[in-house]
Order: structure tokens, then C-alpha cells, then sequence
């Protein structure tokens, strides 16, 4: 996306693979349904396991997935609830819970559920990532800034967080960090035109106007017609 607007990365851990015993043949069911991209079947098959069986913690967490992979955040934020009541040591659902949040728009909500899951894992960039992304959208920009820091700092090849980063230090008028910011995300990413299109902004706004044409050319040779107009302007 373009600068004053921020790339979110929302990894739905829905990747966990289980061996299911013979009693959990109903979640398996839904399991392989959901892989297959049958959610509504997939869901009736996880509630009829939670009649059958009572509540438990794998059927409403992958309920909790399906309804997500549906772009249906208040029913997945609904199942999630249930799971992180099964179980309140478990990162999964109370992740994808505070994603859920965050996709909704809640953000304050969002922040403190991110919380939650660094304090179960500190070294969880994912989540300093995206707890990074709600306090941009709420403009504190100073906190934005030092969970995408930390983001990077426990993952140096995450390009997104620093794209992120370089769009926060550039929403502060910072444009300096913002072009070593985008310098590093480019480094990692050369296929992105948002990540040349940013830092070309960053460096006209900055006083390098040659750096902003070669960054806007890169960014229509990737495919962004908007940078066009800027070339033209630009580039004599």
C-alpha cells in the first residue's frame, strides 16, 4: 500500500497439523473440510463434536478459523472466546483473536489482546508487529515505531515490518528513517512497487528528487500505474 497507509500481515495460525484419535473423527472431518475450503460444512462438523463431546479447545479454535478464513471476524472473535476460556495458556486463538480485532478496526481492544500474546512469547514479532500496525492507525506514531523496531529485531529478513516502519517514521515527518527504513525493506524485497513507490515520497519530501524519479520508474516497472504521472513530472 501506499505511504500513509500501512501493509498488514494477519498470519492465521491454521497451519498446526494433529494427529486426532478415533473419538475425534469429527474434528478431523472438519479439519479436512476446512483444507478444502468447505468452511460451512466445516463448522457444522466442529459444533456437532462440541454436542457430542462437550466443549473443547481444538474445535472452537479451528471454528474460530473457519469463520475468519470467511472474512466472518465477530463470529471467529465469538469462537476464539470459548478457546482461550478452554485454555488460557495457549497462543493460537488469543492471536487470532487480537487479528480479528484488529481487522474489525478495534484497536485499542486489538493492543491489549497483542499484549497478551507477548507476554506469553516475547520473542514474538508477529505480534509486535501488528500491535505496531493499531498504534499507527491511531496515530502514536512513537509507539508504532518501537514495536516495528522490535519486529525487526526478531526477525531481520521481515520486509513488511520494515515497510511499516519506514511509513510510521514518514507519517512523523521523519523522512531520513523513513528512507533507511524502506532501504531495508528493498533489500529484503525487490518485487514490491509499494516498498519503491514509499521511498521515492520519502525522498522527494526529502530533498532528493533524482533518487524519487529512479524510485517512481522502479515502481511503474513493477507494475504501479500511479507512479506514470509522477515520472512524467519528474523525469526530464
Amino acid at each position: 500500500m501506499k505511504v500513509f497507509l500501512v501493509l498488514l500481515l494477519f498470519v492465521i495460525i491454521n497451519t498446526i497439523n494433529f494427529t486426532f484419535s478415533q473419538t475425534d473423527s469429527l474434528l478431523q472431518q472438519g479439519h479436512d473440510l476446512a483444507k478444502a475450503k468447505n468452511y460451512l460444512k466445516a463448522i457444522e462438523y466442529y459444533e456437532r463434536f462440541v454436542d457430542k463431546n462437550g466443549p473443547n479447545y481444538m474445535a472452537y479454535f479451528y471454528m474460530g478459523n473457519a469463520y475468519m478464513d470467511q472474512n466472518h471476524f465477530e463470529e471467529a472473535i465469538e469462537a476464539y472466546n470459548f478457546a482461550v476460556r478452554m485454555d488460557t495458556n495457549r497462543l493460537e486463538a488469543l492471536y487470532n483473536r487480537a487479528n480479528c480485532l484488529l481487522e474489525i478496526d478495534a484497536f485499542e481492544l486489538s493492543i491489549q489482546e497483542f499484549t497478551k500474546c507477548i507476554r506469553k512469547d516475547s520473542i514474538h514479532a508477529q505480534s509486535y508487529y501488528n500491535r505496531g500496525n493499531a498504534y499507527y492507525y491511531l496515530g502514536n506514531f512513537l509507539k508504532a515505531k518501537f514495536d516495528l523496531e522490535k519486529a525487526t529485531q526478531l526477525n531481520s529478513s521481515f520486509d513488511e515490518a520494515y515497510f511499516d516502519l519506514g511509513n510510521a517514521y514518514f507519517a512523523n515527518k521523519e523522512y531520513k528513517e523513513a528512507i533507511i527504513a524502506y532501504d531495508k525493506a528493498i533489500a529484503i524485497n525487490e518485487t514490491k512497487s509499494d516498498y519503491f513507490f514509499n521511498r521515492a515520497v520519502a525522498e522527494y519530501n526529502f530533498g532528493f528528487p533524482e533518487d524519487a524519479c529512479i524510485d517512481f520508474k522502479n515502481a511503474l516497472d513493477l507494475g504501479d500505474i500511479e507512479a506514470n504521472g509522477y515520472v512524467k513530472e519528474l523525469c526530464h
